[in-house]
């Protein structure tokens, strides 16, 4: 992948070199013609070279404390009870399933 040999430390030095006080026109020239080429490096690859799309599993968030919920009757995702929407009698919906069905 085009990420796992990409250059930041040159880049960092161009950078510093050009934003530096006593830069030089040419230095700001070295910088620009870097970040065009590697713009356009990314601009060109196949999504395959930049990127790696793959299925991840990650721990839910933390549910927050600070407003009490309860789980959706419907899809189950923890919701601020005040939002809950009660149907047909004793079921609480988050609004997005209330509004689907």
């Amino acid at each position: 992948h085009y990420w796992d040999h990409f250059d930041h430390t040159e880049i960092r030095a161009k950078r510093q070199n050009a934003n530096a006080a006593n830069a030089t026109p040419a230095d700001k020239a070295a910088f620009s013609r870097l970040m065009d080429d590697q713009i356009n490096t990314i601009l060109t690859l196949p999504e395959a070279d930049l990127f790696n799309i793959k299925e991840v599993s990650l721990p839910p968030p933390p549910k927050s404390g600070k407003y009490p919920s309860k789980n959706c009757d419907m899809c189950g995702e923890s919701t601020k009870e005040d939002l809950l929407v009660v149907k047909t009698g004793s079921k609480h919906w988050c609004p997005e399933c209330a509004a689907k069905f």
